[in-house]
């Protein structure tokens, strides 16, 4: 039988990876961008595990209605006119590669921590510009 990815699929991984990154930084009070916030099960989660934790979280999600409490729209386009630098971290936690968002983050918060996770469930075409990143050569893509 085939694996089923659902959202969140690997919650206790993501979890983990966020939590190391917080302890690795020395946080106890922190603000989240949270760019795929879906219904914040995530940090929800982490908040749970880590009630010593003061977490305030800004999330956006495109899908209508799963959340009431995030911005509702196409994050790419919701963090360009946002002051990335505000936040502690910002997570990246997509289906498939969220490599514009990525740029974005490097371009407008250099120094602010980014922890991404995706999920592909297909062979699609990698993004040129992660390749170019890479240093994949052109001809090859």
């Amino acid at each position: 039988m085939a694996q089923k990815f659902t959202e969140n699929s690997h919650l206790r991984t993501k979890v983990r990876i966020r939590l190391d990154l917080i302890d690795e930084l020395g946080l106890t009070n922190l603000s989240v961008l949270d760019a795929f916030a879906g219904q914040g099960l995530v940090w929800k989660e982490i908040q749970r595990q880590r009630p010593d934790l003061h977490i305030a979280t800004v999330g956006i999600e495109k899908r209508k209605y799963i959340n009431p409490n995030v911005i509702m729209g196409d994050n790419r386009k919701a963090m360009k006119g946002m002051d990335l630098a505000a936040f502690d971290i910002i997570d990246l936690d997509a289906f498939g590669c969220p490599w514009e968002q990525l740029t974005l983050c490097a371009q407008k918060a250099p120094f602010v921590p980014v922890v991404l996770t995706h999920i592909s469930i297909d062979l699609g075409p990698v993004p040129k510009g992660l390749l170019r990143a890479s240093g994949v050569p052109e001809a090859w893509y």
